[in-house]
Formats: structure tokens, sequence, C-alpha cells
């Protein structure tokens, strides 16, 4: 037996037993090599424990690293975000959380006493949901119920009811058309909740499903939700009984067909709202709605209408929604160019009076335009617009853009259209016409023509524009010509316009003016709030 001195240095023990162990190897047995095993295990987790604590990152106070944790999640931190267009995260998002635990235990410390961190609640999955009812205390909580109206759904959620803040319902296929009757449909009352979002997992537009009608629109909760301020309906078949007037942010896409008097009724509930979305609405018996009853929305700051199927009577809601001067409205879609330019007559929007900035940018085979003014802002980005159609296009553009208030206009054409350029200008006097910026391009098409040819189609279109200018200050013309893979030499193009206007720029670059208007595009995608 060997015999170790106490309270020695722990390297100075370790030396020794280490020793001691291999002048009495052959004295071992089984028994005792596999005790000596799981000590040296223990040891070894105690000494790698340690020296993770002195790893920069433990450091960090636990408040830092909290913040670290936030922002290396999916959602950066702010929760399960949805915003009608695509599916939330939800499983990506609660792996992402069960990672940080995962690491060492600092991190799983700090994580766990993260109440933040874990308050998205999948209630599908009982064994999640009570940990991470447990583990977000007070904190206010987000729900995704999946496969809602096929099973007993909410129980568990009652005693944490004045939590919600944020409710998710999915609708499996197999109840794609089942209206709810039940009443309440749910076991809680959310009193607090401010966002409610409904999905049906269905194929759009399917006909087997039954029609959106008011008269059968179920009730979800027993009490009212005074704090409801954002709805999003996606491929529904029904519209829920629910606070309206409350309501400052909606979005309604797909979904079976629905009157334009229903869909009339049911926005015009909604008096207090700020932003609107309506996507690939089926709009059934539009005719049938006189003009007298169109809706107000006094408050409204964003209209966004998409149009991707061929269901053209969406375009009748430019008839019916009455908007205030200060709105931005944002029109999208394959369809969209074909929706609006059908509407005849075309009806006065107020809110375009203001306009004073025109930017169009027509390449090849889509067209977009943005108007600006002090208060009001207009996208329309047509994402099939054939040259075939350019009369009804430029009818379309005399009705909405008020040229003679445009002050700075900027203009983008392919150059395959030379000879058609600014023809969406048409003949419209612009008299307070003050800067005027052409950029052609050519997205990497080889050039028929020779230049010659362009610069006398250019120069009759472009001079043709100006005639209609007389108060025209500024003049550039951004023109990149590639033939065969070489870039011709640039004529000089400034004398064929001065006796227009005398302060003329002719630049051959790559870089253009700015088409974009930040108050006109969308921050991030077209269809989020």
């Amino acid at each position: 037996m060997v015999l170790l001195p106490l309270n020695s240095n722990p390297n100075y023990l370790a030396d020794r037993l280490l020793e001691a162990l291999q002048s009495s190897q052959n004295e071992l047995g089984l028994d005792a090599l596999k005790h000596l095993e799981k000590t040296a295990s223990t040891i070894l987790a105690f000494v790698r424990s340690n020296i993770n604590f002195h790893a920069s990152i433990h450091s960090l106070p636990a408040e830092v690293l909290g913040m670290i944790f936030q922002h290396a999640l999916p959602s950066r931190g702010d929760g399960m975000p949805f915003t009608g267009y695509e599916d939330p995260g939800l499983m990506e998002e609660l792996r992402a959380r069960v990672a940080l635990t995962h690491v060492c235990r600092r991190w799983r410390r700090v994580a766990l006493d993260m109440a933040s961190l874990w308050t998205i609640i999948d209630e599908f999955s009982s064994a999640s949901t009570t940990e991470f009812l447990a583990r977000s205390g007070e904190m206010p909580i987000q729900v995704c119920i999946r496969n809602f109206l096929g099973r007993s759904v909410g129980g568990s959620l009652r005693p944490h009811e004045s939590r919600v803040r944020d409710l998710y319902l999915n609708i499996a296929k197999g109840h794609r058309s089942v209206i709810p009757s039940s009443f309440p449909e749910l076991p809680f009352d959310p009193v607090h909740l401010e966002r409610l979002s409904i999905v049906t997992d269905a194929r759009p537009f399917d006909e087997s499903r039954p029609n959106i009608d008011l008269e059968v629109s179920p009730v979800l909760f027993g009490q009212p939700t005074p704090r409801l301020t954002k709805l999003i309906l996606r491929n529904m078949c029904w519209l829920p009984v629910i606070s309206c007037e409350t309501l400052t942010h909606l979005h309604i896409s797909q979904g079976t067909p629905i009157s334009l008097d229903t869909l009339l009724m049911f926005i015009g509930r909604c008096t207090a709202l700020e932003r609107l979305v309506l996507v690939d609405i089926y709009i059934a018996n539009s005719t049938a709605v006189p003009l007298d009853h169109a809706v107000s929305l006094p408050h409204l700051r964003t209209l966004v209408l998409g149009i991707n199927q061929s269901h053209l009577s969406m375009r009748r809601l430019i008839q019916y929604l009455v908007l205030p001067p200060t709105v931005t409205v944002r029109v999208t879609g394959v369809y969209a160019f074909r929706a609006l330019s059908d509407l005849r007559p075309f009806p006065k929007l107020p809110f375009t009076e203001t306009f004073d900035t025109l930017s169009v940018d027509h390449a090849f085979g889509r067209l977009v335009v943005r108007a600006f003014g002090p208060s009001s802002a207009l996208l329309l980005d047509f994402k099939d617009y054939p040259l075939s159609s350019a009369d009804q296009a430029v009818d379309f553009m005399k009705a909405v853009i008020p040229f003679e208030n445009i002050a700075d206009v900027r203009y983008r054409a392919h150059v395959l259209h030379a000879r058609r350029a600014v023809h969406l200008l048409g003949d419209m006097p612009m008299p307070a016409l003050k800067r005027f910026a052409y950029v052609d391009t050519n997205e990497g098409s080889a050039i028929p023509d020779a230049w010659a040819d362009r610069r006398e189609a250019y120069m009759t279109a472009i001079s043709q524009a100006l005639a209609r200018a007389p108060r025209l200050a500024e003049l550039e013309l951004w023109l990149v010509f590639h033939y065969r893979g070489k870039t011709e030499e640039m004529p000089d193009l400034a004398d064929a316009v001065k006796a227009q206007v005398e302060d003329v720029v002719v630049r051959s670059c790559a870089c253009e003016p700015p088409l974009r208007i930040p108050a006109v595009d969308a921050d991030r995608h077209i269809y989020e709030w």
C-alpha cells in the first residue's frame, strides 16, 4: 500500500497516485479496476467542468449571455413569427431553445433561468407544454395549437389563459370543410390576447369546401377579447366572431369564395384598421353590390393587395374602399396588371393627388411603378406585363398618376424597348417636372440593333417627353450598352437635347440612380406588417 501525503498540491497527488497504480497494477482485480474507472471518470468530468469555467465566454455576465442566446435563435428573440404568407418555424424555434441547454452546465443554468426563452408553447406536445409553461414563469406566452377542431384542445392552458398574447390555430386537412358549432370552441378565455392566427391546411380554392358566410361564423371564446389588435386568416371557409372594432392589423389570404358584400361587411366592422393585407381573395358576386356600399377606413396607413390568381374580382376593392389621404397602397402579383387595367372607368383615388415623385422600372416582361408624395405612396409591382398591353398601361397611368404635379421622374426601360422609351408617360403635360433621369438596361441580352438606330429612337422618345416639361432643369441619361461582350463607344448625346434643357449629363457606367423609394417599398416582405 502506498500512503499519499495529506494537504498536498493536487498535481503532486495525481502523479503519486499514478505511480502507485503502475507499481501495483498486477495486484488490481477486475472490480478494483472498474471502481477506479468510475472514480477517474468523475475526476475527469470535474476537471473538464472547471476548465470550461476558465473559457472567455464564461467571463460574461448572465445578462449578456442571455442576449447572445436571444440572437442565436431563428427568430432573433422575437418569438414565433407568423406573417400570413409562410408558416411559423415552430419546431425549429423549440429545438434551438432546447439545444442551448445541452452545451454546458452554466449555459443550461442561465437558459433555464431565462423565462423569456420559454414563452413559445406547442400545445400539441403535452410534455413540452408542461416544461415550457413552468419555465416561462409569469411571462406572456405564444401558443400554437395544431390539429385544432380534430381533438379536445387547450385544457392545459386554462390556468395560464391570462398570459396568452399570441394564439396560432392550425386546422388539419381532414377538417378543412368543418365549421365549428360548439360555444365556445376553446376551453379557455385569453382576455389579454393581442394576435390571433387561424390557418387551414388545404388546397387553395378547393371547390368542395363551403363558401364563407357571416351568418354561420363560429364563436371561439366565451369572453370578449378587448386587446385583440391583429388577425391573420389563411385559406379559411369561415370567419370567426371576434371584437373587430379593436383590430388595427388584418391579413386575409386565399380561402373559399366570399361575396364582395360579405367581405366589405367584415372589413367595415374593423373601424380602427391601420394595416390591411388581402391576398388572392376569391370574390364572388361582385357586380351585385351598389357603389354606395363603400367602406371608409379613416385610420388606414397601409393597404396591400396581392393578385396572383385569375380571380380578378379583387380589383373591385379599389372601388369600394374609401382610403385616407395619408395611405400607402401596394399592389403586386402575376395578375395584378390585368386586373387593374381592366377596371374601367378607373375610380378616382384622392390619395394620389399629392404625388410629386415617379419611378418607372420597365424590365423585360415586368413593370414596377412607384409614386410618392408628402403624405402618401403607391407601389404597383406588375410581375407579368406584356408590351402588347402598352396602350392599356398608358390609360391606366393617366388615371392613377397626377402628371401635372410630378417634379421628379426616374425611368428605366429595357434596351429592346428603345423605340418605345418612356412610353408610359403618355402624352400628358408635366409642367412641374424639374428632374428627369433615364436609364436603359439590357439585363444580359444581346442588342440586335446598331447604336445609330437606338440613338435615334431614344432621342425621339425622350425629346417628345421633354417637350411637355417646360420647367425641366436637370436631365440624366444613364446608358449602358453592351454588344457581343464589348462596350460600345459612348457618343455625345448632350447636344441633341441642349435646346430643351441646359443641364444635361450622360453617363455610361454600371451604377444607376435609385429607382426604389424607401417610403414606397416594403422594408421586409410585401405581405408583412
